[in-house]
């Protein structure tokens, strides 16, 4: 807890550049931290574009996992494929919009697979996970849709002398998790190919944490922190990692980094918030949720999470 283009191409270049060459202070929105890619090596995912579309791809990519910013980072996104209408990894990032429906997610995904055959191997690759994690997710979502029965349940209430309906719902026990661990063969042999990219190691630790393996998403978000160890994406994954095992003591310490890094945004009081929440701190935790609404409305989730803590210390 992500997304069309006008083609009017006369000549198909491909530019296999490094990291390496991209500038370290780029512009992002307001708020946002400019983006430092010293990390970034000639060891790391090639990508199949020219230098300024390559800052512009990594700028909302940083938007994403560091503020977990999804709306934004889209708007980012479709800019991205203004500056290059036939790069594919930035139509795979559109499957994650959240402001567009399965059937045009569909489309991009189309146009991903349509440009990735000129591009990189490791674009392939990344793509195919893309795919299947896609696939997947719409196949449980059909599960979902399909198996859940509404039952009408007549009961006569004595009180009334009438008969009272309720409405309940049956639902089929899914593993939502698996549009995560199908991804995991695909990334896995990227890492194999691209040891040190700093994306694909911190994909891994998300795609491991998802599928109920914290310690081992913890051993690839530790290498991505080698790569960059002033990433605050990577200090809040590691908070949720450590909260999973138990270790509340090392879970709170990254998740205060990670409000230290970022102060003025709203995600990293929603991750403290999620800490008291777990670990019993209700009042601490509603606070945490009401200051990440404050800082920014578009963070309906913290607003419902404090609502319902503060319906179940009415009862």
């Amino acid at each position: 807890m992500k997304k069309i283009i006008l083609i009017t191409i006369l000549t198909f270049s491909i530019f296999k550049i490094s990291y390496a060459q991209i500038t370290k202070e780029v512009n992002l929105p307001k708020l946002f931290n400019a983006v430092d890619y010293s990390y970034l090596s000639d060891n790391t995912m090639p990508l199949s574009t020219d230098d300024e579309t390559k800052k512009m791809y990594l700028e909302a990519l940083a938007v994403n996992w560091n503020y977990i910013d999804f709306k934004t980072s889209q708007k980012m996104m479709n800019e991205v494929i203004k500056s290059d209408p036939i790069f594919s990894m930035a139509y795979a990032w559109k499957i994650g919009d959240p402001e567009i429906n399965n059937e045009g997610k569909i489309e991009y995904l189309k146009k991903a697979k349509e440009y990735v055959k000129e591009a990189t191997e490791s674009e392939r690759i990344y793509i195919e996970a893309v795919d299947a994690s896609f696939k997947k997710l719409i196949e449980l979502q059909d599960k979902f849709t399909n198996e859940t029965t509404i039952d009408t349940i007549t009961v006569w209430n004595n009180e009334t002398n009438k008969y009272d309906f309720i409405i309940e719902q049956n639902s089929p026990e899914i593993d939502w998790s698996e549009q995560w661990s199908v991804q995991i063969p695909y990334l896995k042999k990227l890492r194999s190919m691209h040891p040190d990219d700093f994306y694909i190691n911190l994909t891994l630790g998300v795609c491991y944490g998802q599928t109920g393996n914290p310690v081992k998403g913890k051993h690839y978000l530790y290498k991505a922190l080698s790569l960059d160890k002033n990433s605050p994406a990577v200090r809040n994954l590691l908070g949720y990692a450590f909260l999973e095992m138990g270790n509340t003591l090392r879970a709170e310490q990254e998740f205060d980094k990670y409000i230290s890094m970022l102060p003025e945004a709203a995600n990293p009081y929603d991750s403290k918030g999620d800490f008291y929440a777990t670990t019993g701190q209700y009042r601490k935790a509603v606070a945490m949720y009401n200051k990440a609404y404050s800082i920014d409305n578009s963070f309906e989730m913290s607003r419902k999470k404090a609502e319902e803590i503060r319906n179940q210390l009415k009862r």
